[in-house]
């Protein structure tokens, strides 16, 4: 995956309905961290344990500012993930704007700007 928010997209992608709530998505995200396919990515060494960073990632391209993330995403951003807190799940969007390019893109700026 060219970033971590494209194995988001995957996870999602895997998920029936591309819904799941934060609980399966991180589960999810752990068995692909530990699998030897995962240490070959660029953005593995980047963090120590993206598991952990699951649920600001979801509240960044939900447009979620505040929840969890303290800055804005990046001009112009449509989400691309709702959340729906009455049945408590997150549903990936996406809708052709969610590109591995766009993603590491969004990605990048989530990550230069998470310790805000």
């Amino acid at each position: 995956f060219m970033s971590f928010f494209s194995l988001l997209k995957h996870v999602f992608d895997s998920l029936n309905d591309h819904k799941g709530d934060v609980n399966k998505v991180t589960e999810m995200v752990q068995v692909y961290l530990e699998s030897p396919e995962c240490r070959s990515s660029s953005w593995f060494g980047l963090h120590s344990n993206w598991s952990n960073l699951v649920l600001s990632a979801l509240c960044y391209l939900g447009c979620e500012v505040g929840a969890v993330s303290s800055f804005d995403p990046v001009p112009h951003f449509v989400p691309l993930v709702d959340f729906r807190d009455r049945i408590d799940h997150w549903k990936w969007l996406g809708n052709k704007r969610d590109s591995n390019i766009e993603l590491l893109v969004l990605c990048n700026h989530w990550f230069t700007n998470l310790n805000r």
